[in-house]
């Protein structure tokens, strides 16, 4: 009896061995072959309950990471929504812009229109006064002459700051076009347009702001294929925050005596082999290192609540990338901020779903 109850046993352990621990190690007996029984018995017990455990943690580690795709998933969704409805929110605006503008169009013609033909009329009525010089004394014919000249002088600002506003009409008509086709367009000019424009808006809600452009434009630039308005908006984007920048930087400067700070906004764009560079820089307070790598988040925004919504970059980023380019940051903290963009000259058709992958 003694060498078949090895021969289980061994079997047994063989069983084991191979990973089957579900079956009772059971030998009947009371001598040493049954001890051994009942020892393998518990080892296959407590083998068993590792198992189960292994088991358990490979299924909660599985059930963890599918967690965070999920997460990670709801987060990209939740981005994707939010960039929708700021699109669609910049739609309408859009829209809403381009009707104010028509409105406004018309007026601001007539102003334009009304004061060049006044300037045309002050002349007139001075060559007259010329021709009767006996109409009025010496002192009178000295006020008449000056009140001309303070009309003319008015009447040359009307239309100095007429055709300024009328540029700015142009301006918003373009980027309330919507029309998401792209055109062949002078980068120079858009770059240097709607860098002024954004200058012109700070300058309009802080009469104390003051900024220096400096431009290096390459003439060999030229055109390129672009969504005008859509381009209009990354180059107002990138303006707007050095202007917030350079203020910044200003108002943290001017009460120290003997300090000379003169906000400046470098301009440049330079052809390259196949793509076109280019570069808005300013010397404000520049960006923390550890938040360059989020700045292009939704979202993400340095400036106070009331001042930055975190979603010029991101979309501005998103419309770079929909035309085939790229966006880097070169910056020092306390000393300057360099976004430099890189276009190819014949962008690729992509798509957002491309983008999304």
């Amino acid at each position: 009896m003694l060498l078949p109850r090895l021969e289980r046993l061994s079997e047994r352990m063989r069983r084991m061995a191979d990973g089957d621990l579900e079956g009772k190690v059971e030998i009947g007996g009371n001598d040493e072959v049954a001890d051994m029984a009942a020892a393998l018995e518990v080892f296959r017990r407590h083998a068993l309950e590792v198992q189960r455990l292994n088991l358990v943690e490979k299924l909660a580690e599985e059930l963890q990471s599918k967690n965070a795709e999920l997460e990670k998933v709801l987060e990209d969704l939740q981005v994707a929504q939010d960039q929708i409805v700021m699109r669609e929110k910049l739609a309408a605006l859009g829209e809403l812009t381009a009707g104010v503008a028509h409105e406004i169009k018309n007026p601001l013609n007539f102003v334009k229109n009304f004061s060049e033909a006044s300037e045309e009329l002050m002349e007139e009525l001075v060559e007259v006064l010329d021709e009767i010089p006996e109409a009025l004394s010496e002192e009178q014919r000295e006020l008449v002459e000056d009140i001309c000249q303070d009309l003319t002088d008015n009447m040359g600002r009307i239309l100095q700051h007429g055709t300024r506003a009328d540029r700015i009409v142009h301006d918003m008509l373009m980027m309330g076009r919507g029309s998401g086709e792209r055109l062949p367009i002078e980068i120079n000019n858009l770059l240097d347009e709607h860098a002024r424009l954004a200058y012109h808006s700070a300058r309009a809600t802080d009469a104390d702001f003051n900024l220096t452009i400096e431009t290096d434009l390459d003439p060999d630039a030229g055109q390129i294929e672009v969504v005008p308005q859509d381009f209009g908006r990354v180059f107002l984007n990138m303006v707007g925050n050095a202007c917030y920048a350079t203020d910044e930087k200003r108002r943290a400067i001017e009460a120290d005596d003997g300090v000379t700070y003169f906000p400046t906004l470098s301009l440049s764009t330079r052809r390259l082999d196949d793509r076109i560079e280019i570069s808005i820089r300013d010397n404000g307070n520049g960006i923390p290192p550890e938040v360059v790598d989020k700045i292009f988040n939704p979202f993400f925004t340095t400036k106070p609540t009331d001042k930055g919504t975190g979603l010029g970059l991101a979309l501005s980023n998103d419309i770079v990338r929909e035309h085939g380019g790229t966006i880097r940051v070169v910056t020092e903290p306390g000393e300057f901020t360099e976004m430099i963009i890189e276009l190819p000259l014949v962008p690729p058709a992509v798509t957002a779903e491309e983008i999304a992958r």
